[in-house]
Formats: C-alpha cells, sequence, structure tokens
C-alpha cells in the first residue's frame, strides 16, 4: 500500500506497478550500451597510462641518514622533479614537517631523459 509520501515521490509508473502489485525497476542500458561506456572507460584508462609521454625523471634524496631513489614520468621536467621529490621525501620522511623540509633538500643525484 502506497502512503501518501511515496505516491507524490515515485514517478506516475511506478504508483500504477505498485497498485497492480508489481516492483517499479528503472529502466536499465541495454547490454550494447554497457559494453560501449565499459570499453570507452578501457580506452581512457590506457591513454592515461601509455600516451602521458613526456620527460623521465629519477631523483635521489637523502635526508637524516636515508637514502632513496624514484623514477617519475610526468609532462614537463619541472614537475617530474617535484612529484620524484615528493614521492622520495614520503618514503624516508616521518611526517607532514620532516616531508615538507626534506621536499627543500637538493637532490643528490638528478637524471632526466626526454
Amino acid at each position: 500500500m502506497l502512503n501518501a509520501y511515496s505516491r507524490a515521490h515515485s514517478p506516475p509508473e511506478a504508483a500504477g506497478a505498485a497498485r497492480e502489485g508489481r516492483a517499479y525497476a528503472p529502466d536499465v542500458p541495454s547490454t550494447a550500451t554497457r559494453i560501449v561506456i565499459f570499453l570507452i572507460f578501457i580506452a581512457a584508462l590506457l591513454y592515461a597510462t601509455f600516451g602521458m609521454g613526456g620527460v623521465d625523471c629519477e631523483v635521489c634524496v637523502e635526508y637524516r641518514g636515508r637514502s632513496e631513489c624514484r623514477t617519475v614520468t610526468a609532462p614537463d621536467r619541472e614537475q617530474a622533479i617535484a612529484q620524484a621529490t615528493a614521492t622520495v621525501c614520503a618514503l624516508i620522511s616521518g611526517g607532514v614537517t620532516d616531508s615538507m623540509e626534506c621536499s627543500r633538500t637538493p637532490p643528490t643525484s638528478l637524471r632526466c631523459d626526454e
């Protein structure tokens, strides 16, 4: 039995279906539509993963006796260095303050391939 609230907030076909004892089911996309959406998602994922191109930079940082190196690919050299430094500092520092201090430490080694 539908109360006043459910009648006011459900689509007209839902009220009719409920009166007839049928459950309301919203329209479901066809199988072809689902496949197309899935393929678009996979294409976007592959493009983001492999199509980025740009610059590869390996950054090594020593901070408070700990040393680490990481390689990052980014659209340009400055972003690659910044991202690699942030990744290294996240691994070898002990918190936000240390990470910020570490990121201002000059790299012990820096190599970029364009």
